[in-house]
């Protein structure tokens, strides 16, 4: 008999093979999987969290009436590093652990990040769409080594795209609220402010985290202050962006084009940004790579394994649980 009850709420990681559920059973935990294939919104996840001793999520909200009606609930471990659908304070009232799993894809993410900025600057699906349809019709682009590669939030994932751009012999500035001079010495990688990255950079990257104080922080201003030749990627969080101040600076004309991995509403709903020819979206595939998804689920099935047995995970998000 097992020990331990653990729910897999998210969608991707049921669907996942590999050795993160053999280690949970192994550990004596019972692994169940939550019916359907939607993320949970809202409380939607409640009547499936009694009796559960820890639960393994995604982009699935964790609110407070969910955690309040886990009766057994010891751990919530996120399969990602994003915890905005978390609520943080309810879970340490309740003292259950929530962990994460930073590192595990910020190279998949840095990867898609350096493609989308090829696609925009190459018009890759244009050309293929016209070829496909029996054209022969070249679109001019641009190359992107010389250019100015912009960084919005130095994190894991804003490093490895830097790292990438000088790679490709581009010149990279960053902005972050806190500056990296450790990163800076070798030369190659320069501070600059919000301001004067967006009027310089002719492609603007964004790598920060959804919180009160990055909520639309790029709208009508910061677009507009953008080159006109300029080109937007957001592999990071869709509230970041002002979508609809992104579609009419795409149809105007104040940047040149943009890439998503992220939306405010997943799926996006049809508005004028799907409907763009110089907007690129992925369905939120930042992570989407074999070897990222084995490192994350590895390390979510482990955080939960850690906290069962008392042990702390491998990244807590809410310290205080444990008094500190």
């Amino acid at each position: 008999m097992s020990q331990y009850t653990v729910l897999i709420a998210s969608r991707s990681l049921r669907r996942l093979p590999g050795d993160h559920r053999s280690m949970l059973e192994q550990a004596g935990c019972e692994v169940i999987d939550a019916p359907g294939d939607q993320r949970f919104e809202g409380d939607a996840m409640a009547p499936l969290i009694p009796n559960m001793d820890a639960v393994i999520a995604g982009t699935d909200h964790v609110t407070a009436r969910v955690i309040s009606a886990g009766n057994k609930l010891k751990v919530i471990s996120k399969y990602g590093v994003g915890l905005d659908a978390i609520d943080l304070e309810a879970a340490s009232r309740a003292g259950v652990v929530v962990a994460y799993t930073p590192g595990t894809s910020q190279v998949s993410v840095a990867e898609l990040t350096i493609g989308m900025m090829f696609a925009l600057a190459r018009s890759i699906l244009q050309h293929s769409q016209i070829v496909k349809s029996g054209g022969w019709k070249r679109i001019i682009g641009v190359e992107l080594t010389s250019k100015t590669l912009g960084i919005i939030g130095l994190g894991r994932n804003g490093f490895e795209v830097a790292k990438r751009g000088h790679g490709l012999e581009m010149d990279v500035v960053y902005y972050d609220p806190l500056r990296r001079p450790d990163l800076e010495k070798d030369g190659w990688l320069t501070y600059a402010s919000l301001q004067t990255l967006l009027s310089e950079a002719d492609f603007v990257t964004l790598h920060c985290p959804y919180m009160p104080e990055t909520a639309n922080l790029i709208g009508e201003a910061e677009l507009k202050a953008m080159k006109s030749s300029a080109y937007l990627i957001n592999t990071a969080r869709g509230e970041i962006v002002d979508e609809a101040a992104l579609a009419e600076a795409l149809q105007k004309g104040w940047i040149a084009g943009a890439a998503s991995d992220a939306f405010v509403h997943e799926p996006p709903t049809c508005g004028p940004l799907l409907g763009l020819d110089n907007f690129v979206a992925c369905p939120h595939a930042g992570g989407a790579t074999l070897e990222a998804q084995e490192r994350t689920a590895i390390m979510a099935a482990r955080n939960v394994i850690l906290v069962l047995q008392g042990d702390r995970p491998l990244a807590v998000a809410n310290p205080d649980v444990y008094g500190s």
